[in-house]
């Protein structure tokens, strides 16, 4: 596949989860690599604490890494993870990167996330060595969530490309996530992520004042759909890579095209493309916004 996009000068975007499954190759193979007890149990597992979306915090359930014994070996078993990503990558993206500065843990057993506690991660000795091991990979860092001095530092040191969500872009002024605000073209800007609303829906379900930041901040264009409006933000934006979820180029509601809700077991990562979505309108239409914003040219073919 990774071929195939390559002949038609496309390049292949990939994720790498920071957490594995307790019940995983990963766990069986290297069970000395995760904080276990004598019976293969985890002691601690991931999540997130309480906010004001989820009372109860996210209880993720994965086990968590035994980073001091990981580190002895100079983190030989994330090379190999980081390592077989690019072989099939062209750009990698961290999920959860501010795990890596300092991560959530919840005692074992517990049926919520209320009792966990912060514990400190690597950090820049990781990436140290994954660049030393890999000096040519591109590497995009998903900076959301509760993020705090540390973790910005740790964006800075590493320089990768930090997350920019248009939809979490209105909810204050001067909001850090507004094109006009951004420092550097070294970010990617999203319309929204796999986690958030369809762009439709997000627009339709606005109200008050982020409403009435929306409609300030993202110019409209006549006879277009406030989708597109926010399509346009994102291209026109000084970050380097402008990514649009297809869902919101066919502008889909949550009803058909929701990817994924936070903090549930069932019904994600269901959605697939429609057969017929290849229109010539919409080609047409997603060349116009891409040549005029000059991002990189898309081919005849």
């Amino acid at each position: 596949l990774t071929d195939y996009a390559h002949e038609r000068g496309i390049r292949v975007l990939g994720d790498i989860p920071i957490y594995v499954a307790h019940d995983s190759l990963d766990v069986w193979r290297d069970p000395d690599q995760f904080l276990l007890d004598d019976t293969g149990r985890p002691i601690i597992v991931a999540g997130c604490p309480p906010d004001g979306f989820s009372p109860d915090g996210q209880l993720w359930g994965n086990p968590i890494y035994n980073w001091e014994r990981m580190g002895h070996s100079d983190y030989a078993w994330w090379l190999r993870r980081f390592g077989y990503a690019f072989s099939m990558y062209d750009l990698v993206r961290i999920d959860h990167f501010r795990g890596f500065a300092s991560f959530y843990a919840i005692p074992y057993g517990d049926e919520n996330a209320r009792r966990g506690n912060w514990m400190p991660a690597p950090g820049k000795a990781l990436f140290t060595a994954v660049k030393a091991a890999y000096p040519r990979a591109k590497i995009i860092a998903e900076d959301l969530g509760f993020i705090t001095e540390d973790v910005r530092e740790l964006l800075r040191e590493t320089d990768f490309p930090g997350m920019k969500i248009l939809q979490f872009a209105f909810f204050e002024e001067d909001n850090e996530y507004l094109p006009r605000t951004y420092t550097t073209d070294n970010c990617v800007v999203y319309t929204g992520s796999h986690d958030a609303d369809c762009t439709r829906s997000f627009v339709e379900q606005t109200q008050g004042d982020t409403r009435r930041r929306m409609l300030r901040e993202c110019p409209h264009t006549k006879g277009q759909s406030r989708t597109w409006d926010l399509i346009d933000l994102a291209h026109g934006s000084r970050a380097a890579l402008a990514i649009i979820p297809m869902q919101d180029y066919l502008g889909l509601t949550n009803i058909v095209g929701r990817m994924n809700t936070p903090a549930t077991a069932e019904g994600n990562w269901q959605w697939r493309l429609p057969m017929r979505y290849d229109t010539a309108a919409l080609r047409r239409r997603i060349r116009e916004v891409t040549e005029r914003t000059k991002r990189q040219p898309v081919t005849k073919s």
